[in-house]
């Protein structure tokens, strides 16, 4: 049986162009802060992890799309947020087209994170 950091790994080695374009972006401390890429959360493995402001960033391509998938991630997301995680969503095209773009909303909910915790 894999571990979630195993599976975590794996995920790393896979990720969508959406994903890759995103990472390019935030990665490296490049807005100011940590970000860790295919996360493991038990029982989930998150696209992105900031920290210090327990936000999760996921990326949705066309499979979120499907009836059944919504509702998973519907559940998926409410757990997480039951468990004190903020989660944001972009579509693949989105994180794809316009990477700058994501990086600056991601930018500014970490911010507002931060200053309602002080």
């Amino acid at each position: 049986m894999k571990t979630f950091t195993q599976i975590a790994r794996k995920l790393r080695k896979r990720m969508t162009p959406g994903e890759i374009c995103l990472w390019q972006k935030i990665r490296r401390n490049q807005l100011g802060f940590k970000v860790r890429r295919q996360h493991p959360i038990p029982p989930f493995v998150v696209d992105f992890y900031v920290q210090p402001v327990s936000l999760i960033i996921e990326i949705d391509g066309s499979s979120h799309d499907i009836p059944d998938q919504i509702n998973k991630d519907k559940a998926r997301q409410e757990m997480l947020e039951t468990w004190g995680f903020t989660v944001i969503r972009f579509r693949e095209s989105e994180a794809r087209n316009n990477a700058d773009l994501v990086s600056v909303e991601i930018q500014n909910t970490v911010d507002c994170l931060m200053n309602n915790r002080l």
